[in-house]
Order: structure tokens, then sequence, then C-alpha cells
């Protein structure tokens, strides 16, 4: 377990802009709650309109990119952060608005929008992970794997469309609502 944030700084001749990639605990691929955890993401990173891009890169002008993606693997998973620092912006402004977002986030929750517009891109998503042999092979492979029923390839989508804000809610304060998190700051350096 771990019991308080990590840090750590990477001076990298290959990076071209500072950037921060902020790790948290996710959720295992089993736990119900990593559907909940896929559609958080998608509110606070997907797409231009999202709210972290919205203040981050068009409002405050310090990011030039922010993500946050859920990585749900078989028996725990991951809860990513990236942002990339505008030309002559810093970091700690980076982290600042990131750690402002989500702290609105948990405060103020989300809206049916939000939500509906997170359930349309995993819904279109879903479908098209799906689409072709190959595609359809690895999903009935990971389901044959993990869960021990390919079947489930045909009900994944109501898992989607079955969350409620409050379960986004109580996702985003399981996860988000820690300082136990490791925080990687990547530099430009010359050589």
């Amino acid at each position: 377990p771990m019991t308080s944030e990590i840090r750590e700084t990477i001076k990298d001749p290959k990076a071209q802009l500072q950037a921060m990639f902020m790790g948290y605990r996710g959720l295992s691929m089993t736990d119900d709650d990593a559907y909940a955890a896929d559609l958080l993401s998608g509110i606070m990173t997907r797409g231009e309109s999202s709210r972290m891009y919205r203040t981050l890169v068009d409002s405050l002008q310090v990011a030039v990119q922010v993500s946050m993606s859920s990585s749900a693997r078989q028996y725990a998973g991951s809860f990513l952060v990236i942002g990339i620092a505008a030309p002559g912006k810093e970091l700690a402004d980076v982290e600042a608005a990131i750690d402002a977002e989500i702290k609105k986030l948990l405060e103020g929750g989300i809206t049916d929008a939000e939500l509906t517009k997170a359930k349309n891109q995993a819904e279109v998503e879903f479908i098209s992970q799906r689409s072709g042999m190959y595609n359809k092979a690895l999903q009935l492979a990971s389901y044959s794997r993990y869960f021990g029923n390919t079947g489930l390839v045909n009900n994944e989508l109501e898992k989607y469309m079955r969350v409620t804000k409050e379960d986004d809610m109580r996702v985003a304060q399981k996860i988000l609502k820690t300082k136990n998190r490791v925080v990687l700051n990547y530099l430009p350096s010359k050589g």
C-alpha cells in the first residue's frame, strides 16, 4: 500500500516540452466500477470540449495537451493523468490546474450532459473496437481468459449505459481523493 506521494524528476534529452505524469491506483477489470472510471476519464479529458482541455489548454493556456485514462487490468489498474506544459509555462502551473479540476470534480460532481456525452463516446469506441474479425477474436479471448465467459461480450456495453452520476462520483472519491499518487516530471535537457 502507498502511504504518501512519490515524486521523481527525469531529465530527458529527447523531450521537447516539460511533461507531468500523475499515477493513481485504479480498478481491476472485474470491478463493475471500472466502467464508471472509464467514463469519468472521458468526462475529464476526452476531446476539446472536455473539462480539463477547456481549462488547461483553452482558458489558462498552461498546457498544450492533457489526458486522463483508466487502465483496468486483471488484478488492479492504474488511473493516469498526463499534462504537457505549454512553451514558457511551468509544470507547477500544470499540476495546480489539474489538482484544481480534480477538486472541482470531487466537490461539484458531473452534469447529466457530461455523462450522456461520455456514454455516447464509449458506445462509439465500443463498436469500433469490435469491428473486423481480428478485433472480435481479441475481445472473445479476453472475455474467456479473464471472465471465463465469452458471452459477456454481448452485454458489456450495457454496463457502460447503466453507470449513473452517483457511480462516477463514488469512483472519483475512491481513486482521486488521495495524495497517494506517483508524480513523474519529465524535463528537457541538453544531453
